[in-house]
């Protein structure tokens, strides 16, 4: 991407009262970068929203807390949508969880799909960790 077009920071989330602990890590982050902030969550088709409605308001009240705009999917390919998601809109950063040993190829798929974005996990001690994107060098080569 040319120039610094990117100014939001992604906060991936579940509808989960658990998810405080992200958002605010990814507002500190925003914060920080002086960029805006933005909570996803990609539900699978099969909830139903009104089971859940509880879960979304409070995904919402902690959003908005943190000055966040908040986008819910339905699709059952969370990390597919949430790549497109992030090349759409020129994320600048994504925060997710730590994924646990039951889902570990939610951020295989982001940093695969989306290479050049870089990707803060926070522990459920509100570590961060982050893996930022590969840096690709030019060689240039001489002929004689």
């Amino acid at each position: 991407m040319r120039g610094n077009t990117q100014k939001t920071v992604l906060v991936c989330v579940t509808a989960q009262p658990e998810c405080e602990r992200l958002i605010r890590a990814g507002k500190e982050l925003a914060d920080k970068m002086g960029r805006s902030l933005e909570v996803l969550s990609v539900q699978p088709t099969d909830v139903d929203p009104a089971a859940r409605a509880k879960d979304l308001e409070c995904l919402y009240t902690l959003s908005k807390s943190a000055d966040a705009s908040v986008m819910i999917y339905y699709n059952d390919e969370p990390a597919i949508v949430t790549a497109a998601h992030i090349r759409r809109h020129k994320i600048s950063h994504v925060v997710t969880g730590m994924p646990d040993s039951f889902n570990t190829k939610f951020l295989d798929y982001i940093h695969l799909l989306v290479p050049d974005v870089p990707i803060s996990m926070v522990s459920k001690e509100s570590t961060v960790y982050t893996i930022s994107p590969s840096v690709l060098t030019k060689t240039a080569s001489r002929t004689v």
